[in-house]
């Protein structure tokens, strides 16, 4: 199953108000203590970081992100949901898209 189907979509971006027309991107890797999101990685652990979502990888498989946090995380990355909202790029971290939708079931 999953992460989030389009009925889930749906929820969250009704509830953050986002643009009607709103499509889910994927996932995207964030590092928050330097607002930066990730753009490129190899097997040697390299990570290039970018300033905006709309340069990052975007993982279409939940669990791919996963692989990747697991790998090269010191609790200092999150997952992110990604969601194109017309001009820009909206991104959700995983865990408040959670809480959206634990508060709609």
């Amino acid at each position: 199953m999953k992460r989030y189907n389009k009925e889930k979509i749906k929820i969250i971006i009704e509830e953050i108000d986002l643009p009607k027309n709103t499509k889910f991107l994927g996932y995207v890797i964030h590092l928050p203590k330097n607002d930066e999101y990730l753009f490129k990685t190899d097997e040697k652990a390299l990570l290039i970081w970018s300033k905006t979502p709309q340069n990052a990888i975007k993982f279409k498989i939940y669990e791919k992100a996963c692989d990747i946090v697991k790998k090269f995380s010191r609790g200092d990355l999150i997952i992110c949901i990604v969601l194109d909202i017309g001009k820009q790029l909206a991104t959700i971290p995983d865990h408040d898209a959670q809480e959206i939708i634990k508060i709609h079931q």
